[in-house]
């Protein structure tokens, strides 16, 4: 049965990987599910002080090694990403929100490979508008 992958937003990432090692690339359920974070956490931490004093641990050859499997992508896939992170982008400025580049990049991530993504973020969404009546 092949993997259902799940990515990890970096968030969720700093607070679960140190409890559940190794967390990514280990095969778990009935389902093959399979945690994956996108090579860009290890940008956002080479770039935020305060993650890393707070999460040192990330920097670890052991972390490191366990973040080196990443999910593959076509070139289709790397096409609508990138289409997805424009409108991210441009959707964050016009709604003043305040979500970080990676956590764009993962959202898009999530929706043109149809995967679940685990967050910590809150979530504000309308459910679509359907008629009891079928009319």
């Amino acid at each position: 049965m092949a993997q259902s992958k799940i990515l990890l937003d970096s968030n969720s990432y700093f607070r679960l990987a140190r409890s559940i090692h190794p967390l990514l690339d280990t095969v778990f359920g009935e389902n093959n599910h399979c945690l994956y974070v996108l090579r860009e956490l290890d940008d956002e931490f080479d770039r935020n002080r305060r993650l890393k004093n707070k999460f040192a641990w990330v920097a670890e050859e052991e972390y490191v090694a366990n973040r080196s499997k990443h999910l593959t992508l076509s070139r289709k896939d790397r096409r609508d990403i990138k289409l997805g992170v424009e409108f991210l982008r441009q959707h964050k400025t016009d709604n003043a929100l305040g979500i970080s580049r990676t956590d764009i990049l993962c959202l898009a991530h999530g929706q043109v490979l149809d995967i679940p993504i685990v967050t910590d973020d809150a979530v504000c969404c309308r459910p679509p508008r359907t008629s009891i009546s079928g009319r």
